[in-house]
């Protein structure tokens, strides 16, 4: 136990994610055009999610001369984002090449602003793109401006712009066009004064290709100014003219050699580049590897190499990839805000899936309530729950797939993993909950035969590091969700699972060794004060409570004591219900088993010595301290590790998981996301969380052997008892919806299959002290048997089990005895038809 409690050591103290400099402007230019007013919602929302200040973030457009900015602009400036238009009066030469727009708008944005932009970096890019993570050389202090000379910091763009693609394009089209290598190379250089000497013209970008050709319209400029955008302008217009001129003589036939046909159309990538090096020998241009790109077309593994991600490569739509030419007249964002499934068909694996979450999802998540956007679970978030495959947790299972699903979650979001008995089959709820779209996974429980096999609890950590192993790499790039299987989301999800996640917490930006966790408040019931008080009662008898559970800890009792004390000032969360991410180590699940089954023994072994099921409710010994160890292990593991520096731990709370109870009134759920169906210990009178006595609720206790949905397929009045002020009557309104729709493919949930053997009441009463017994028998016919005796006697024997079951229900705990039964009904039969070998004798 030791090596996995110390498994955490070694990584890497945590460092504050880098931010993003000051002194930097992000620009982008374009057309006030549909394509271009959501791209720029997109970009703004992905790098605001990164820490960039929307005023920060300039969006220049070119206006269609004679028309006003459309209301897109408009919209675009509520959202805080700096909205530059100016009217477009590029004349008609200009017109005929759609790149020289962003030049023409960044002349003009740097005449408006010159006295601000002199002193200012600015990071140009093109509006289809999004971070992935930012980059370094846009964080930190910048250097002192204004600058004698240019300093140009870009994305390498070398592949299809540098010197070698024109290079290789011009020898390529020599070979079917002889003399093209000089004229190609004659049609560039004559753009630029001082390199109409061509081999000049050809050894200077040569030379400078040697430090990397960058894409212009990406990457930090200092230095620049208007002049020097509208002399790029011109040389622009000039390059595109000479080079379409060229082209046009000497098209691509098949079957020549491949060349590049469309050098006219970079004109705008290389003029401004060419116009530095040819006239201003001072000005600094280099690339950064900080601003490689990946491509629409790549892989998301391919992409994530990269910080910047650049939505450009994609011709033609194509099933599972995002085609950004596909929303010319409308807005992505727009189709997603209507429809948040919109684009659930776009491959996982895929770049477009960065794209999407990482912009579009964020631009929906930032539009205000009156937009009224379709709510949905957060693409990275998932929702795992763990249990024995029985059926008290099966229906509890779809209840919560259910209402999940109605709030917005993805079926493939929904991770169960369920526990089977050595020797047993998964059973058929758990195969039509995979049918339904869920993530349904058996394990064989093979915990070792000293393990705490009567504690629940006790699966749920052993099964989680058994999931943990198997998914460790998917698991990194998620957030976690872990939650009990009786809980439900009444009112919507919460945000921090409704929206994509910023920057910082984003699973795997923290450095290694960086874990974090939000709970649920579980402060009055696993907090120290509440331990304090089951020890305080404990000592009376002897017992060291803390002593117990820092022994089990393996760890020092008093440095663990203050350590618990110190973090229980943040709260004690429930670790079962809350977000968990960066936590992914098989080891340290393995080690939280452990430490929880060591914890349950030793505090069980003396609630049962002091019988202190028999103290009462309103003891302030806590009776059932030992089945809250899966919740004080994993927590007190992290915590002793963050106090022994070997890691370093967020742990905090969130008002977001706050949950009323299975008691609690109707208005808790008003204040409460979740309903959580615990802490029930009779139908009705429970007044312990503010219900009224008049109260009555749903007590999921009586539906151990039993599912309640199928006693609603059965009886739809099967639950008329609960009352509306009850919030746990939004718990049966699950079960309803359930019976009405089922869940996804056609699963239907009164299907009789779903529920064979499942038992048959035969009485519930209440005791004269309080607790509710049931009784419950199933019947289990054996296979006939031929009983064959000399001389005569022939019969057919059917033995029939009667399984009998009786749960004991106080103080909210129930009790199960179980015995079994026999009965023999024979049937005489005809020998030479029964037992033809008697007859025969």
């Amino acid at each position: 136990m030791r090596r996995r409690l110390a498994l955490l050591a070694g990584l890497l103290q945590a460092a504050s994610a880098a931010t993003v400099a000051s002194d930097i402007l992000f620009v982008s230019a374009q057309p006030d055009e549909p394509e271009f007013i959501w791209q720029c919602e997109a970009y703004g929302a992905n790098f605001r999610s990164l820490g960039v200040a929307p005023h920060r973030v300039a969006m220049v457009f070119a206006v269609a001369r004679g028309r006003p900015a459309s209301e897109g602009l408009a919209s675009l400036q509520a959202m805080g984002y700096r909205v530059e238009p100016f009217e477009d009066a590029r004349g008609a030469a200009y017109r005929t090449y759609t790149g020289t727009v962003r030049l023409y708008a960044m002349a003009r944005f740097f005449d408006r602003y010159a006295a601000e932009l002199a002193t200012t970096r600015v990071f140009y890019h093109d509006a289809d793109v999004a971070f992935l993570r930012l980059p370094e050389i846009l964080a930190g202090d910048g250097s002192c401006l204004p600058r004698a000379a240019p300093r140009l910091a870009l994305s390498d763009a070398g592949a299809y712009v540098g010197f070698g693609h024109v290079d290789r394009t011009a020898r390529a089209m020599e070979r079917s066009y002889p003399g093209a290598y000089d004229a190609c190379w004659a049609a560039m250089c004559g753009a630029f004064q001082g390199w109409e000497d061509v081999e000049t013209c050809r050894a200077e970008v040569e030379e400078r290709d040697l430090t990397g050709t960058g894409i212009f319209s990406q990457g930090l400029l200092e230095g620049v100014d208007a002049a020097f955008f509208a002399e790029a302008l011109e040389r622009t217009v000039d390059l595109f003219n000479r080079l379409r001129a060229f082209e046009a003589e000497r098209p691509h036939v098949e079957p020549m050699p491949f060349f590049d046909t469309q050098l006219s159309w970079k004109a705008d990538m290389f003029a401004p580049l060419w116009l530095l090096w040819s006239e201003q020998p001072a000005a600094t241009t280099a690339t950064s590897p900080d601003l490689s790109f990946g491509w629409a077309t790549d892989s998301r593994a391919e992409a994530s190499n990269h910080a910047i991600l650049h939505m450009a490569g994609v011709a033609e739509p194509a099933r599972g990839v995002f085609h950004k030419g596909s929303f010319k007249n409308e807005s992505p964002v727009d189709r997603l805000c209507a429809d948040a499934a919109a684009f659930d068909d776009v491959d996982a694996d895929s770049a477009s899936a960065l794209y999407v979450e990482r912009a579009l999802d964020v631009a929906v998540s930032l539009r205000p309530e009156s937009a009224g956007c379709a709510k949905r679970a957060a693409r990275d978030v998932l929702f795992v729950s763990v249990m024995p495959d029985i059926p008290f947790l099966r229906w509890q299972c779809a209840v919560y797939l259910r209402n999940l699903l109605d709030v917005g979650v993805r079926p493939k979001q929904v991770v169960m993993l369920f526990a089977l008995k050595r020797g047993e089959e998964e059973s058929k709820a758990v195969s039509q909950f995979r049918n339904a779209g869920a993530r349904a996974r058996t394990y064989v429980d093979a915990r070792p035969k000293t393990a705490a096999f009567e504690y629940t609890g006790s699966i749920r950590l052993w099964l989680l590091a058994k999931f943990v192993a198997d998914d460790a790499a998917e698991l990194r790039a998620h957030r976690v969700f872990y939650h009990d299987a009786d809980v439900i989301f009444p009112r919507g999800l919460p945000p921090l699972l409704a929206n994509p996640p910023s920057h910082d917490t984003r699973p795997g930006v923290k450095p290694p060794g960086h874990v974090t966790t939000i709970l649920a408040d579980a402060t009055a019931y696993t907090g120290a004060g509440h331990i304090q008080r089951s020890h305080d009662g404990y000592a009376a008898h002897g017992v060291d409570v803390w002593g117990l559970l820092c022994a089990a800890a393996d760890w020092e009792r008093e440095a663990c004591v203050q350590t618990v004390r110190d973090r229980d000032g943040e709260g004690t969360g429930i670790f079962s219900q809350g977000l968990l991410y960066d936590l992914w180590d098989a080891d340290f699940f393995h080690a939280a088993w452990e430490v929880g089954d060591a914890m349950y023994k030793k505090i069980r072994k003396e609630e049962k010595r002091l019988h202190l099921g028999s103290w009462g409710a309103n003891s302030a010994v806590d009776v059932q301290l030992s089945f809250k160890a899966d919740m004080l292990a994993p927590l007190w593991l992290l915590w002793k590790a963050d106090a022994a520096g070997e890691a370093r731990v967020d742990s905090s709370l969130s008002d977001e998981f706050a949950f009323a109870w299975a008691t609690s009134p109707r208005s808790a759920l008003d204040r409460s996301p979740i309903l959580h169906m615990a802490g029930a210990w009779k139908r009705c009178g429970d007044t312990g969380t503010g219900a009224k006595a008049s109260t009555c609720g749903f007590f999921k206790n009586e539906w151990v052997l039993r599912s309640p949905v199928n006693a609603l397929c059965e009886d739809p009045k099967e639950f008329d008892y609960v009352t509306d002020d009850a919030a746990s009557v939004e718990y049966v309104a699950v079960f309803t919806r359930l019976v009405d729709v089922g869940l996804p493919n056609g699963v239907d949930a009164c299907d009789p299959a779903l529920y064979a053997g499942e038992p048959r009441l035969l009485s519930r009463e209440t005791r004269g002290d309080g607790a509710v017994v049931a009784k419950y028998v199933r019947l289990e016919a054996l296979e006939p048997e031929v009983v064959c005796e000399a001389p005569n006697t022939c019969e057919t024997t059917v033995t029939t089990l009667e399984h009998h079951s009786t749960d004991v229900m106080k103080d909210g705990t129930t009790t199960n005895t179980r015995h079994e039964d026999r009965s023999v009904a024979r049937t005489p039969g005809d020998c030479a038809d029964l037992c033809p070998h008697l007859a025969s004798g």
